[in-house]
């Protein structure tokens, strides 16, 4: 991509790490949708709403694509209820998710139980661990 002197100083690490991880992170969509550059952004408008967000918000959608790059993601993420931005996230992670479960999940497993996952089927197992 073609990086304007704001977006290769921010790449550099010049304007913070923070900066820079986030303009890696838009190079690397810019590039998975092919864009050449940059588009000169003069207003915005973002919705953040808690029906559409839900408490994790849209960095965690983009923490479980992170995540999933650098091999340290979960097997698979087990909800008992997930908003829109996670199921993107999720999807664009290559994360299986099943969530609405007859019992809360959260209360259902407990530390040291084996749990088996079939996304296609959309059902969890859980076994009692030793």
């Amino acid at each position: 991509m073609k990086l304007g002197e704001v977006e290769k100083a921010m790449l550099a690490g010049d304007r913070g790490e923070v900066r820079r991880a986030a303009i890696a992170q838009q190079i690397e969509v810019g590039r998975f949708f092919g864009a050449d550059d940059f588009v000169p952004v003069a207003q915005a408008h973002i919705m953040a709403d808690t029906e559409s967000l839900g408490e994790a918000g849209v960095a965690t959608a983009w923490m479980l694509h992170e995540m999933t790059s650098r091999d340290m993601a979960p097997a698979a993420l087990l909800l008992n209820t997930a908003n829109p931005i996670i199921a993107q996230g999720a999807a664009f992670a290559g994360l299986p998710l099943i969530d609405r479960f007859e019992v809360d999940i959260t209360q259902a497993i407990k530390t040291g139980d084996v749990v088996h996952v079939d996304p296609a089927s959309g059902t969890v197992t859980v076994r009692s661990g030793p």
